[in-house]
């Protein structure tokens, strides 16, 4: 949600100038949140569109104007939301509806007619629409991806932020969550550490847009360019977040640089899954050699691994070692790297029984998508499926670890589902969130 609070704490990214309102057209419900709105600043006018300021300047004349703006200028916030929806996303629009979109846009005289998405869905059937469909997989089951269950230890590291170092009467510790997706991992650091206050930012509007609707409500979602300078001032953070993204950002070094202007002294850096140049990715991005990534945090006490070492230890030995940090030129051969960086000496040491961390009682907890569940005559049968063969070899290793197949009573299906677990309960369901048979998931996830 983008209230003017928050506005008054963000600056142009081109000029670096205070914004001012200069026009709301709509509230978000209740009142507190700008749903519609212009940005003005010394030198651009930036659109907000269903809660989410697109802080991106076109490129051109002096005096291109966002065509968002003209819109909610004219007051057709549907065409606003239409248009940085259809044809403001550097991911294409599955063909039909792109099409259907196009045709409304171009045919059928105002875009405000067309039929955006309905918020009545699933999260599983709005990705089907929005996003074509080996990525709308990917994103539905990233619960049984390794890439994104090898990041869940270096999210518990953000417990520390809440341990002792922080005045309880402050503010809660910040976390901002760059090219963050469609939110899994800034809902599950919400869901893990509560009271974290996160800022989620990607370049892409529909991804914020289901952010923003489905895995992150009420969380501040800015759709910004990462290759420019961030829109926040200095040390308003105390920890970033970037996983899966560093490798699609080309001025690495120059961002780097900027989270260390917005991040405090003793903040947590967190870069989980950076593709390394020197083995075969199928989407590499702008990849570089393990010492490459290090050099461009030279200034910063860190620590990189090989992300197989990472999961293995977590799912194994519920383990994150940082005690020992390894040449760079040792994780040649790795084919995805993690990276940890801070000022504060207590978090170089083996972080053991993490397993403890994964139970938030704030959670939403559910069987992890990836299972099939048929009820029979005494509970739940929960069964592996993958949706594509492509999906199934890319996580093959989650299969060492996860149950191909698991059995749930019915007491605790029915506990599960209401969620209202007695004692007993409670112990099986940790035990299935050790395995990740359950995880926590957004309602409406399914």
């Amino acid at each position: 949600m983008i209230t003017r609070d928050f506005i008054d704490t963000l600056h142009c990214p081109g000029c670096g100038s205070s914004f001012e309102i200069e026009l709301q057209h709509a509230t978000e419900p209740g009142g507190t949140g700008i749903a519609y709105g212009i940005l003005r600043c010394a030198c651009y006018r930036y659109p907000i569109v269903d809660g989410i300021p697109i802080l991106r300047q076109r490129s051109g004349p002096a005096d291109t104007t966002d065509r968002c703006v003209t819109y909610i200028e004219a007051g057709d916030c549907k065409a606003a939301l239409h248009y940085a929806f259809y044809y403001d996303s550097p991911v294409a629009t599955p063909t039909s509806r792109w099409r259907k979109a196009a045709g409304k846009l171009g045919l059928a005289g105002s875009p405000s007619q067309a039929d955006l998405t309905d918020l009545n869905h699933s999260f599983r059937d709005v990705l089907k629409l929005h996003r074509p469909a080996s990525y709308a997989n990917y994103l539905f089951h990233r619960n049984a991806n390794n890439s994104f269950l090898a990041a869940i230890p270096l999210l518990l590291l953000l417990n520390q932020l809440t341990s002792g170092s922080q005045d309880a009467s402050g503010p809660p510790p910040r976390m901002l969550d760059l090219n963050c997706g469609v939110g899994h991992a800034s809902f599950l650091a919400g869901a893990l550490i509560p009271g974290l206050f996160r800022v989620a930012t990607d370049h892409d509007f529909v991804n914020l847009y289901l952010a923003r609707h489905y895995m992150v409500p009420g969380v501040p979602c800015l759709c910004l360019d990462a290759e420019q300078p961030l829109p926040f001032k200095n040390r308003f953070f105390d920890a970033v977040l970037c996983l899966d993204g560093l490798h699609y950002i080309r001025s690495k070094r120059a961002i780097v640089k900027e989270l260390d202007r917005c991040i405090s002294e003793a903040g947590l850096w967190l870069f989980p899954h950076m593709h390394n140049v020197l083995q075969r990715n199928a989407s590499p991005g702008v990849a570089m050699r393990p010492a490459d990534y290090q050099r461009c945090f030279d200034f910063l006490p860190n620590c990189l691994q090989d992300e197989s070492d990472i999961f293995k230890n977590f799912m194994g030995t519920h383990c994150l070692d940082l005690s020992e940090r390894r040449p760079a030129e040792d994780l040649n051969s790795a084919a995805v790297i993690s990276l940890v960086a801070t000022r504060n000496p207590s978090l170089w040491r083996r972080h053991e029984n993490l397993d403890r961390c994964l139970r938030s009682p704030a959670a939403n907890l559910a069987p992890n998508p990836i299972y099939r569940c048929q009820e029979n005559g005494t509970g739940v049968s929960l069964r592996m499926q993958w949706p594509t063969r492509a999906l199934e070899e890319e996580c093959a290793p989650v299969k060492a670890f996860l149950p191909q197949s698991c059995e749930i009573e019915s007491g605790l299906w029915r506990g599960l589902r209401d969620q209202n677990l007695d004692e007993a309960g409670q112990s099986r369901v940790v035990e299935l969130m050790k395995s990740f048979v359950v995880v926590p998931l957004p309602r409406n996830y399914t």
